[in-house]
């Protein structure tokens, strides 16, 4: 790669991300929060992202410019396997002048386009880890294509690596396979990297007093309250949720669920819930869409127990959001989920029953568990805390030091 050079002051910084606001999505909250922490801090900030089919929403800062792309495919088998803007994307990336670029996550449009661009540019660029699912082997007809379609991506992690002079990893954690970068730099001996948790507002998730008021303006039903917050999906499995929930809860307990939108997947679990109630289940579960980030931060603080099923993770926000309410969580045993205090985690169905009848069936354990988590957030994964680090790190490789090691950085 060229010499990179710098000094101190307000740069221009280009983040590549395929989601950004109006998507909801961990990866978008994240990339919109590090855009505007970025820009509040005097720096100029452009967005590379995809098109958005739905309303749009104006920027939310004058120094954030969005730049739009619509590209389709994705990397698994065959090298350059995108459609659509592609070339105008690449030329965008090597055309406009920054002073470093940060491309969000591995195995997608905005990084693997963007890489070997990033080689011709005199500026420095940070590759920000979500965790690799290339790795992943899941023992099914599908896991297993997926897997083997993933095997000449994952051989090329390494040279995709070379055209980043620092990463950024959510977790030092190197066990399980979406942690596979993180040993891969161990292995490489790549000394650029650090570790910046995810952060959480702690000011928007106080447990709340008046719960029963909460309760009734969300329309979130009585009784004990389950709580699982993700968009509707296969990946996050809310039908093994489900399964869970009626398992272990009593008849008087409520499961809410909270995705972006009702879609088909939410439509087949509404059905197979109408069955259950006609076979005589008499918990009650319901399925809410379209909630804000403050009606969510509401629902969360009001809840008794959080319920994640997904089927891959690696540091959930929901699960961070949880904590900083208060609430304890039921988890798969998902990404670095089992290093989070306030919660139990379980690596199969049996597990799950276990441990979500546990805390049902014991409040003061609930209390434990939760005040466990809150202080695990104020400690580890405040939202602000997590933006300044992050933005120390961006601001100290953007003056070109190459190849800083944690111990180095702020």
């Amino acid at each position: 790669m060229l010499e990179r050079y710098g000094d101190v002051g307000p740069r221009h910084i280009l983040i590549t991300s395929f989601t950004y606001p109006p998507d909801h999505n961990g990866v978008a909250h994240v990339v919109a929060a590090q855009a505007q922490d970025l820009a509040i801090n005097g720096h100029r900030v452009t967005v590379a992202t995809s098109v958005c089919d739905g309303p749009d929403q104006p920027p939310p800062l004058s120094g954030i410019d969005i730049r739009r792309f619509r590209v389709r495919g994705n990397g698994e088998a065959i090298v350059g396997a995108y459609s659509g803007q592609v070339r105008e994307y690449q030329d965008f990336v090597a055309s406009v002048k920054v002073d470093i670029t940060i491309c969000h996550c591995w195995q997608i449009w905005t990084t693997d386009l963007a890489a070997p661009v990033l080689r011709t540019k005199a500026s420095p660029a940070i590759l920000y880890s979500h965790g690799v699912s290339a790795t992943c082997l899941q023992w099914s007809p599908r896991g297993l294509a997926h897997w083997v379609l993933w095997r000449n991506y994952v051989r090329r992690m390494p040279q995709i690596l070379e055209c980043f002079d620092h990463i950024v990893f959510l977790s030092d954690m190197r066990t399980g396979s979406r942690f596979y970068d993180r040993r891969l730099v161990d292995r490489l001996g790549y000394p650029g990297y650090s570790v910046v948790p995810n952060g959480v507002d702690l000011e928007r998730f106080r447990p709340a007093h008046e719960k029963a008021i909460i309760r009734v303006d969300l329309g979130l039903g009585s009784g004990l309250l389950v709580l699982c917050v993700s968009n509707y999906s296969p990946v996050k499995d809310q039908r093994r949720a489900l399964h869970t929930f009626l398992n272990a809860m009593p008849k008087s307990a409520t499961l809410v669920f909270i995705g972006a939108e009702i879609n088909e997947y939410a439509r087949m679990l509404i059905q197979e819930w109408e069955l259950r109630k006609m076979r005589g289940a008499r918990q009650s579960v319901l399925f809410k869409a379209g909630f804000t980030q403050e009606q969510i931060a509401s629902a969360m603080s009001v809840a008794d127990i959080f319920l994640l099923t997904s089927k891959t993770e690696l540091q959930p926000l929901v699960i961070l959001e949880a904590m900083a309410a208060g609430v304890p969580f039921v988890s798969t045993d998902v990404g670095c989920v089992r290093q989070l205090p306030g919660g139990d985690v379980a690596s199969d169905q049996a597990g799950l029953d276990a441990a979500l009848r546990r805390l049902a069936t014991n409040e003061s354990l609930r209390l434990e568990m939760g005040l466990r988590g809150r202080q695990a957030v104020v400690t580890n994964h405040d939202k602000a805390a997590s933006l300044a680090r992050f933005r120390a790190i961006v601001e100290q490789v953007a003056i070109g030091k190459r190849g800083l090691s944690s111990k180095e950085l702020p």
